[in-house]
């Protein structure tokens, strides 16, 4: 048995209250993961440095806009390929397409399989990773919308990765990627926490836990307006959401970073039906 699994064991058996247990779910994944290591030269060291520090890092104009405009048309030709595969949210405003790079060697070349990406999801996951899968989202203007992702949320505890490109300009009321700034820090969890009446395992956040969160320092939450090609490298264990959309639309494609280890069958269908996985392409 390894130190780390001694760790777990041991803290598992201490009876500690909700604030200490949320540290030691993340403390857990620090033990699991080690700590951060160096990049492969100096960009993406920066990079790694701002999403430790903030919890996202923005990358401007990482494709051109006759790329986007390629890629988001893939995205609608898929759609219309393969109508199973498209999951709604948010009242149907939200169309979301998992494992798209399946069905698409333009999307997997530019972004599915992209060697940069993937080197840095290793560099940050500190450990050998892949592209679980590419989600296309396609998120338009619809009453009763909550935008995309339905609302404010942590994907998982400890350290989460993410890169999401937009497909298309994205300014105020076209439904922009939303983060607290900071929210990712075990520290900054317990704060909030404290503040918003959040328990340890809680996921699911309110707009009023929120307000209660952002009411000290509402400086914290970063809206990410941008235009076309814009790339956001982001730990998703931060408090984060889609603006619910009043305008427009919104293309955008995402990938999901796990680890090696982390694919299995049970991990794919909770987001089931993906494509090349649950639907042939």
């Amino acid at each position: 048995m390894n130190i780390a699994s001694i760790a777990h064991k041991t803290l598992d058996n201490i009876p500690f209250g909700a604030e200490a247990e949320l540290l030691l779910i993340h403390l857990k994944h620090q033990w699991r993961d080690g700590w951060p290591k160096q990049a492969d030269n100096d960009i993406h060291q920066k990079w790694l440095e701002t999403i430790w520090k903030d919890g996202y890092c923005v990358i401007e104009n990482y494709f051109d806009a006759k790329t986007c405009d390629a890629l988001a048309q893939e995205t609608d030709a898929i759609a219309e390929q393969y109508p199973d595969a498209i999951k709604w949210y948010s009242n149907k405003a939200d169309r979301r397409m998992y494992g798209v790079e399946k069905a698409s060697p333009l999307i997997a070349e530019k972004f599915g399989a992209n060697e940069e990406l993937v080197g840095f999801a290793n560099t940050f996951c500190r450990a050998s990773s892949m592209n679980a899968f590419t989600l296309a989202g396609k998120i338009k203007a619809a009453k009763g919308n909550l935008g995309s992702g339905e609302g404010w949320h942590r994907d998982d505890w400890g350290n989460q990765f993410k890169s999401i490109v937009y497909l298309t300009d994205v300014k105020e009321g076209n439904g922009p990627f939303q983060y607290i700034k900071g929210s990712h820090k075990p520290w900054q969890m317990v704060q909030d926490m404290r503040t918003a009446g959040l328990g340890p395992r809680d996921v699911r956040i309110t707009n009023e836990q929120v307000d209660q969160i952002l009411e000290n320092d509402p400086a914290k939450l970063v809206t990410f307006t941008a235009s076309k090609g814009t790339l956001i490298l982001a730990n998703t264990t931060g408090i984060h959401r889609g603006q619910p959309i009043s305008k427009g639309e919104r293309y955008a494609l995402t990938n999901y970073f796990i680890r090696n280890s982390q694919m299995t069958d049970a991990f794919a269908d909770h987001f089931a039906p993906v494509l090349g996985r649950h639907i042939s392409v």
